[in-house]
C-alpha cells in the first residue's frame, strides 16, 4: 500500500503514531565513490583509482507535529539512536534506507507557537538502501540459479537446517563454505559478518551475491532459507 505523502517509517514505526510529518521532499544527495590518488614521477597528472566504496551522506528532512498531541520529548526519544536505524519515506517507499541520528544536533527546533512545533531534523545516510522486495526470507532449492538485478554486490543472510549429521557446505558461484557437524540449525550473515556457530565454520570468508547471476549448491542440508539484501545507491 502506497505510504501517504509526507510520512515515513523510523525503525519500524510509522511517523503517523506520533503525528510527525515531513513539510516537503528533502533534496536527495547521493553518497560519493571514494578514490585513491596517485602522483606518478615517470608521468604528467595524477592516477585515479575508484576503490568501490561509497562515503556517508546526509540527509535533512524539515518535520512538523501538533503541540496538542504530541510530547517532543517521545519524539526526540523515538529519533535519536546509538546505531543505524530503518528509514523508508514516502518518496521512495520501494526501499529500506539505514540513517542515523545520533546526537543532540541532529534534531534542531526552528520554530514553535501554541499549536505546531517545525523541526530540522538531520540524518546521516548509510551509502546503499535495500530493495524492500528482497528483504523477506525465501527458500533456495538445490543446485539453483539466481539474479542479483542490480550493479552492486549483496551480503545475504543464510538459515541452514542440516539433513543428518556430518559437514554443511554451500556452494556459491563456485567457491565452498564448510561448516563442521553443525548438529542442528545455524544461521550466516554476510553483513555483520557472523555465524550462530563460528567455532564450526572453515576460514573466514563469508558468501557474497555478485551482480547479475549467481548458482548455489549444497551437501547435507534440508532446507536452506536466505534474505538476499539486494542493494543500489542510496539517493
Amino acid at each position: 500500500m502506497k505510504m501517504r505523502e509526507g510520512t515515513f517509517t523510523f525503525n519500524g514505526i510509522n511517523s503517523e503514531q506520533f503525528g510527525v510529518y515531513v513539510s516537503s521532499t528533502p533534496a536527495r544527495v547521493p553518497p560519493q565513490s571514494v578514490w585513491s590518488v596517485g602522483n606518478p614521477s615517470n608521468r604528467n597528472g595524477s592516477v585515479y583509482r575508484n576503490l568501490g566504496v561509497f562515503t556517508n551522506s546526509q540527509l535533512v528532512l524539515s518535520l512538523w507535529f501538533s503541540n496538542a498531541e504530541n510530547n517532543i520529548d517521545n519524539i526526540f526519544d523515538w529519533l535519536l539512536t546509538d546505531d543505524y536505524a530503518t528509514f523508508t519515506p514516502w518518496y521512495d517507499d520501494k526501499y529500506t534506507y539505514k540513517v542515523l541520528a545520533n546526537s543532540d544536533s541532529s534534531f534542531e527546533v526552528v520554530d514553535s507557537d501554541s499549536s505546531v512545533t517545525t523541526v530540522k531534523l538531520t540524518l546521516t545516510v548509510y551509502p546503499l538502501k535495500y530493495i524492500n522486495a528482497n528483504l523477506s526470507s525465501r527458500s533456495v532449492t538445490n543446485n539453483s540459479t539466481f539474479t542479483n538485478p542490480t550493479k552492486f554486490k549483496s551480503l545475504p543472510y543464510f538459515e541452514v537446517t542440516p539433513a543428518a549429521s556430518g559437514d554443511v557446505t554451500i556452494t556459491l558461484n563456485g567457491v565452498v563454505f564448510t561448516f563442521k557437524n553443525p548438529g542442528s540449525k545455524f544461521t550466516i550473515d554476510s553483513e555483520i559478518p557472523r555465524t550462530s556457530i563460528p567455532s564450526k565454520m572453515v576460514g573466514l570468508d563469508f558468501p557474497v551475491f555478485k551482480s547479475g547471476t549467481n548458482t548455489i549448491s549444497y551437501t547435507n542440508v534440508s532446507l536452506l532459507t536466505v534474505i538476499d539484501k539486494f542493494v543500489r545507491r542510496a539517493a
